[in-house]
C-alpha cells in the first residue's frame, strides 16, 4: 500500500473542473499534454484548423499533444474532469487524432481518481482504461513533419535547456536536417518551438500553483524575470500576473 502513495507531478495533471459560466480556451500554441477528458455537464466545441468536435454530457475525448485548438464551452453548470499526461503507451503517439471516444469508456475513466498529482494507484487504473480505449481510436495517415516535430516538443518539455545538437541527436537527426525539416513544413524554429514549451509550461505552473513570477522563471531557465515576461507576453498577448488571474476558476 505504500507504493500507492508515491505522487507523479511532472508529466501528469488529473483535474476536476466545475464553473458556471460559459467559458473560453485558446490553446492555438498547442497542448502540452495529451488529454483524456470527460464531459459531465455542459456542452463543448473543440475546433481546430480541420475539425469541429461537438460534446455533450457523458462524452469522453482525446485531445492529442500538440494539437493547436480553440475550446468553447457552454451551460448553466459545466463540469468535466480532465486527465493529462505525456507518457503514451503505445510509443506512437502521434498516430491518434482529435476524437470523441466510444460511450462504453466513459463511466471507467470516470472511475479514475481526479488528483493534480495522481498517485500509482490512479495511474495504474487510467493507463489500464486507455490501454483498453487504444484499439477503438481513430488514427491519422502518419506524417514525418508532424512525427518530428512531436517528438521534439516532448523532449523540449522535458528538457527546456537542452542544446540543439542533443535535440537533433534524440530525434535522430542532424542539427541541419532539423532545421530544414521546421523550415521545409512551415514549422517554428527548434529554437523559437523551445520558447512555446517554455511559455506552455509556464502556463501550467501559473494556473496550478502560486509560485512566483521569478521563481517560474528560473525553472524555466530564463535569463532574466524580465525577459520571461517579454516572451511570455508575445505568445499569449498577455502577462504572467494576467493569465493567472483571468484562469481562475470559480
Amino acid at each position: 500500500m505504500a507504493n500507492n502513495r508515491v505522487k507523479f507531478s511532472k508529466d501528469y495533471a488529473f483535474v476536476y473542473y466545475r464553473f458556471e459560466k460559459s467559458r473560453y480556451t485558446d490553446a492555438r500554441s498547442g497542448a502540452d499534454r495529451h488529454f483524456i477528458g470527460v464531459l459531465e455537464a455542459g456542452h463543448c466545441r473543440i475546433v481546430t484548423r480541420d475539425q469541429v468536435l461537438e460534446l455533450s454530457p457523458g462524452d469522453s475525448f482525446y485531445i492529442p499533444l500538440g494539437l493547436s485548438y480553440q475550446s468553447y464551452w457552454d451551460g448553466a453548470i459545466i463540469a468535466f474532469r480532465s486527465y493529462g499526461f505525456l507518457p503514451f503507451p503505445d510509443g506512437a503517439a502521434n498516430r491518434y487524432r482529435l476524437q470523441a471516444l466510444p460511450p462504453g469508456f466513459t463511466p471507467k475513466f470516470q472511475a479514475v481518481a481526479t488528483q493534480k498529482t495522481p498517485d500509482t494507484a490512479a495511474l495504474g487504473a487510467f493507463y489500464t482504461v486507455l490501454a483498453e480505449a487504444l484499439p477503438y481510436m481513430q488514427t491519422q495517415p502518419e506524417d514525418p513533419a508532424v512525427e518530428l516535430l512531436e517528438m521534439a516538443r516532448a523532449y523540449l518539455y522535458r528538457h527546456p535547456h537542452c542544446r540543439m545538437a542533443a535535440l537533433a541527436k534524440h530525434c535522430a537527426v542532424s542539427q541541419s536536417a532539423l532545421y530544414h525539416a521546421f523550415s521545409r513544413n512551415g514549422l517554428p524554429t527548434p529554437n523559437a518551438l523551445r520558447q512555446q514549451v517554455q511559455v506552455e509550461r509556464a502556463v501550467t505552473l501559473l494556473t496550478t500553483t502560486d509560485l512566483p513570477v521569478g521563481q517560474i522563471s528560473d525553472r524555466l531557465g530564463f535569463s532574466s524575470p524580465s525577459y520571461f515576461r517579454k516572451i511570455f507576453k508575445a505568445h499569449t498577448g498577455r502577462s504572467p500576473l494576467q493569465l493567472r488571474s483571468q484562469a481562475r476558476i470559480p
